[in-house]
């Protein structure tokens, strides 16, 4: 993932399609972590562990035609089963 520059269409196979927004260093009850920073629709958030990473991959698709999914919808879920059949 060295190619991922900030603004970076990413795909999250939980939450869907969302744009990189960098890493991000938190404090924790365990010592400072640092969490991967992804923004979707609404300006909602998810702050992934950066030792989750395969849970994302690059968006390669046609920037264009691509929508923002929002956290909480069901769209993302339908849209992944249709793919998992083709």
């Amino acid at each position: 993932m060295e190619d991922l520059k900030i603004n970076d269409l990413i795909v999250h196979e939980d939450y869907g399609i969302g744009i990189y927004k960098g890493l991000e260093k938190v404090k924790t009850y365990s010592g400072e972590k640092e969490l991967i920073k992804i923004e979707y629709e609404n300006n909602a958030k998810v702050f992934l562990p950066i030792e989750r990473i395969d849970k994302i991959t690059k968006y390669v698709g046609d920037k264009e035609l691509v929508k923002i999914d929002k956290i909480g919808s069901s769209s993302w879920q339908k849209e992944r089963k249709k793919l998992k059949k083709i």
